[in-house]
């Protein structure tokens, strides 16, 4: 089999060389002469990773979605697993088993990860704050998401170039007095876009739920879990002519959530003078210039973000203080070779300030990486990416990072897609893994190794686009193995990282999207089915019992299922998430439930001249199951919304 895999990996070598070369030495002999193609600036769009795996987010749902957050939309309708401590609290993602810090999350092209903790809240990411996302799976190599071993997470925001004048207003109201507001306006031309986007969102979140180890009919309040959201996001673009667009895009927002007792404590338990609370201010400036040529297309882009986080926690005497500077500079460069040959290369410099009560002094990191890939065609059939990376952090040099990828359509016109990805993949611990303090609970290690090892995926991709009937289905295949992987444990009582495993990763992704129209009705079906196998294969002492047992919080099957009816004006959506049982210890003797959870929606659209009305009912956990999706974190029962939208555009 070695042999085997040697010989095709040697041809497919040979078949790219020649290609390159034969391209190179065509382009040299012969001047191009192809007359400039009109050039039309809607979008930033994203690109194609040839040979990996990536799931869309529909427009149409995130628009549906506009009052929710990022990990109530991505919990929904992806294959992304969400980890939530109960809603108005901290919700994590996890992407083939991995964990929250190997998913990197950038907006607008700019890395928002935390260097203290790694991570995204995505609770604090409202979906009216996002024109489109798109998820890439796996660690597919490129310039600005370094470290990405679970995957990746691009949202942006867009210019409408139809534009001239254009208001929006949605309100919701729901269950235990969450209220959600959201504003926008804009105006513009074809040569200029301004676009203001308002949110306020908060509740009292005291919802009831079940201890499981209680009576099975006694119901309890969630209390001390108040929340209160609100920002704002500006856009200006000003298109200089046909070759060059500049934009500029301010975030800012604040976030004041109260963090509520774990389940196991009932209001007997808890201190009258209780008070564990969490304040977060967020400031994210990007700055960039786009230029397009007819081969060579350049981005610059310079961000700022200032992070602020208030941990205040009475029982245990904490008042923490946190306040990140993150400065950023990034170059991406499209060159067309040729017709079937692109080269790219992206530079992105990152530089960190951390001034956190909890260290020591004032930490700095500095996050450097270059990237290069070749995307190229054999024949219109077949299509290849060549990639490699080299980070460079904290004047320290990664390992080469390389990639390949290959797409083939064995089939001429059949809608029949093969593709295949191979690559390494790095992680550097974060700075709360490093330098946390020895506070008598937890302490870092600055001794912590990177995170090393490498990734191979293979799939199907089936589809059909006629009028009436439309379908995509796709299978994908993946194994994995990462070697120093980053685990915190007890160590003397006190909980600390360490470089003590070495996890593997292999499992089955599965996405269906079916559509049919019949007269006036659409029917729409989607599934989205994982299969995860995250095993620990190294026993850390003769006492673990970790070894070749599932990771923590990673359930072995997930899926979400749904369908929507439209009807002129009318649609109905009901969807359906089911988790198998998580495990919360590293010997899987303790498990939380498995759980399936049902969402319901109706709605009519309501079309006057220039004015659009969307009137929405919702409700979440239609079956009112009691559930958590992390141990001590009760979600809450059934739920219910109403919403309406305004919205004028001329």
């Amino acid at each position: 089999m070695q042999k085997f895999i040697k010989y095709i990996i040697t041809r497919l070598f040979i078949l790219i060389i020649i290609d390159i070369t034969g391209n190179f030495a065509f382009a040299s002999y012969f001047p191009d002469t192809v007359h400039i193609e009109e050039i039309n600036i809607i979008e930033k769009k994203n690109p194609e990773l040839i040979g990996f795996k990536y799931t869309i987010i529909d427009s149409v749902y995130l628009a549906q979605n506009t009052t929710t957050n990022l990990s109530e939309l991505l919990a929904i309708s992806s294959p992304v697993f969400i980890k939530s401590y109960g809603t108005g609290n901290i919700a994590t993602s996890s992407f083939r088993g991995a964990g929250a810090s190997h998913t990197q999350v950038l907006w607008n092209g700019v890395n928002i990860n935390s260097p203290m903790l790694g991570q995204v809240d995505f609770s604090l990411i409202p979906n009216s704050f996002i024109d489109n996302i798109i998820l890439y799976h796996g660690g597919a190599s490129d310039a600005s998401n370094n470290g990405a071993i679970g995957g990746s997470i691009y949202f942006n925001n867009k210019p409408d170039w139809n534009n001239k004048r254009k208001v929006s207003f949605i309100q919701s109201v729901g269950s235990y007095n969450n209220y959600n507001s959201f504003l926008s306006f804009g105006i513009g031309n074809s040569k200029f876009q301004s676009n203001t986007r308002i949110i306020y969102a908060n509740s009292k979140n005291n919802y009831k739920y079940k201890l499981p180890s209680y009576s099975e009919n006694e119901l309890y309040e969630r209390i001390y879990a108040e929340y209160i959201q609100s920002g704002i996001i500006q856009e200006f673009y000003f298109r200089i002519n046909d070759n060059n667009l500049i934009s500029f895009n301010s975030w800012i927002q604040k976030n004041n959530n109260n963090i509520p007792p774990t389940a196991n404590k009932t209001s007997d338990d808890i201190n009258e003078n209780y008070n564990v609370s969490q304040t977060n201010k967020t400031i994210r400036n990007i700055l960039s210039w786009d230029n397009f040529g007819e081969k060579l297309t350049t981005k610059y882009s310079f961000a700022y973000i200032y992070d602020f986080l208030n941990y205040t926690n009475d029982d245990i005497s904490v008042n923490s203080n946190s306040t990140v500077n993150s400065y950023t500079n990034s170059v991406n460069i499209n060159y067309k070779i040729r017709k079937n040959l692109k080269l790219k290369s992206g530079i992105t410099s990152a530089y960190h300030i951390v001034n956190s009560t909890e260290y020591n002094d004032i930490k700095n990191r500095s996050d450097n990486a270059l990237s290069l890939s070749l995307n190229g065609e054999i024949s219109n059939r077949f299509k290849y990416l060549l990639s490699v990376k080299q980070e460079y952090t904290d004047k320290n040099f990664s390992p080469l990072i390389p990639s390949i990828g290959i797409k083939w359509k064995p089939i001429k016109k059949k809608e029949f897609i093969l593709k295949s990805s191979f690559y390494k993949n790095y992680h550097n611990p974060n700075l709360n893994d490093l330098y946390w303090p020895n506070d008598g609970y937890t302490k870092g290690n600055p001794d912590l190794q990177h995170e090393t090892g490498y990734s191979f995926e293979t799939g199907i991709l089936i589809s059909n686009k006629e009028k009436d009937f439309k379908y995509n289905i796709e299978f994908t295949g993946y194994y994995s193995e990462i070697s120093n992987w980053i685990y915190w444990h007890i160590n003397n009582l006190i909980w600390q990282p360490d470089n003590l495993k070495t996890v593997e990763r292999k499992g089955i992704e599965s996405s269906t999207k079916l559509s049919y129209k019949l007269n006036k009705i659409l029917l729409t079906f989607f599934l989205n089915y994982n299969l995860t196998d995250a095993e620990n294969k190294e026993a850390i002492s003769p006492l673990d019992n970790s070894a070749g047992k599932q990771l923590i919080y990673v359930p072995r099957h997930n899926f979400n299922s749904g369908f929507k009816i439209d009807r002129n004006e009318y649609y109905l959506l009901i969807s359906d998430n089911y988790y198998s049982k998580r495990y919360t210890s590293t010997d899987n003797t303790a498990y939380l439930d498995d759980i399936n959870i049902v969402y319901f929606k109706i709605g009519k659209k309501i079309k006057l001249k220039n004015s659009n009305f969307d009137i929405q009912f919702n409700i979440d956990n239609l079956l009112n199951i009691d559930y958590q999706i992390i141990s001590g974190k009760p979600m809450p029962k059934r739920l219910f919304f109403f919403t309406i939208k305004y919205s004028l555009k001329n």
